[in-house]
């Protein structure tokens, strides 16, 4: 996966995409024409279905992308990064008021000791009371080769912390390896003001970007549980 802003680039940079794109006259292009032609290639590329013989899978403009090609693109300065580091460490990003997107990696001692012991691994997502003392925690199994998992977050306004957990099978030991920093999730504008939900009228301005075309409700917990509220409002 490359993510790169075509915007932030540097003029040596696009040229180096325009040539590897095979761009006419890309030496002598302006800045704003190399834009403008990598992302017609961009767009062009992206009529096409993965499946279809003129589809290249290259994106190189404001996303995240599949990329066959191996290596680091090419691009000046780009680097490939490792697919793990020689530590164990654990790091969470929220996603949205809904998920956090969980990533670690284990040191080649820790994994040794692992296969060693027989010690399994599990991802704990604790739940933070206003304090910052635990409140509550769940644990997910993973494997020793996961690196990545999804977490629900059940509440909004509360904060969270993924941790990794070593536990010993024979004996019901366990030990912490890493913990994450904290992630923050808000709480929704509209649960902080449920009056804006009593007015009929706001109520459907608010909820109609929320309905798909074909009528259905987006499959969103919170947005499921402000709806209730509304309703409840509106009664």
């Amino acid at each position: 996966m490359v993510l790169i802003n075509i915007d932030t680039l540097s003029d040596s940079e696009l040229r180096c995409i325009a040539q590897q794109e095979g761009v006419e006259d890309w030496e002598d292009l302006s800045r704003e024409d190399l834009i403008d032609s990598i992302e017609e290639i961009y767009e062009d590329e992206n009529r096409f279905e993965p499946n279809h013989p003129s589809y290249t899978g290259h994106r190189y403009v404001k996303t995240l992308v599949n990329v066959d090609r191996q290596g680091s693109l090419g691009l000046p300065g780009v680097e490939e990064l490792p697919l793990a580091y020689n530590e164990t460490c654990i790091h969470a990003i929220a996603k949205d008021a809904n998920w956090a997107y969980v990533f670690w990696s284990l040191s080649p001692q820790d994994q040794a000791l692992m296969e060693e012991s027989g010690c399994t691994l599990s991802l704990r997502t604790i739940v933070l009371a206003k304090d910052d003392c635990p409140e509550a925690s769940f644990d997910i199994d993973v494997l020793g080769s996961d690196m990545e998992w999804s977490l629900e977050l059940p509440w909004s306004g509360r904060q969270y912390k993924a941790v990794l957990v070593k536990k010993d099978p024979s004996n019901g030991h366990e030990s912490i390896l890493a913990e994450s920093s904290i992630v923050s999730v808000e709480e929704c504008w509209l649960s902080k003001n449920p009056e804006a939900l009593k007015d009929r009228d706001r109520f459907n301005v608010l909820v109609t970007p929320l309905v798909t075309k074909g009528g259905e409700l987006i499959n969103n917990r919170q947005v499921h549980e402000i709806l209730e509220e509304g309703k409840e409002g509106l009664a």
